[in-house]
């Protein structure tokens, strides 16, 4: 069975946070990391991991990403 993570990376303590969805954690936070992934996460950034979340499905994972999205600033930090 096929297991999505949700997880939160950002560039530095209290700085830019951004949400991500994959199958496969360790592969897409090196892409980060050495910034392989273009666009928002790239120009910002971000690459270290603050909170990682598992799921059974995608769509279990979209609707608490996007819970997460609505959430105060000071509550995902």
């Amino acid at each position: 069975m096929k297991e999505y993570y949700l997880d939160m990376i950002c560039s530095k303590r209290n700085g830019t946070l951004y949400m991500l969805i994959t199958s496969n954690l360790l592969k897409r936070l090196y892409e980060h990391k050495i910034k392989l992934a273009d666009g928002f996460s790239k120009t910002c950034d971000v690459h270290r991991l603050v909170w990682h979340g598992s799921h059974e499905t995608l769509e279990e994972a979209i609707v608490i990403e996007k819970q997460i999205k609505k959430w105060n600033r000071r509550w995902k930090l």
